[in-house]
């Protein structure tokens, strides 16, 4: 596992990677900036895991490059953690 920083205090990231996806882990429901030329695939199928409840809920397939923003379903707050699967 890799811990990556976007910000200061709660706003770390936890990353795991593999070779076709990677799992990124926010425990207060910050805004990632994923640079998804680094996935090395041509189309990435991304969700959002909700931890709490189990559910997946599907963003969309998007090219393999360039850096994107993704926003966590809910208000930034404490407790409110999503893991961002990218597939």
């Amino acid at each position: 596992m890799q811990y990556i920083s976007q910000g200061g205090g709660y706003d770390y990231l936890a990353v795991t990677k593999g070779d076709h996806n990677a799992f990124i882990y926010t425990c207060n429901g910050s805004i990632m900036k994923i640079d998804l030329g680094k996935m090395k695939m041509k189309r990435i199928t991304i969700s959002w895991f909700n931890p709490r409840s189990g559910m997946f809920n599907p963003i969309g397939t998007f090219e393999g490059t360039g850096i994107k923003a993704f926003d966590p379903p809910g208000e930034k707050a404490a407790g409110n953690d999503w893991v961002l699967v990218l597939e």
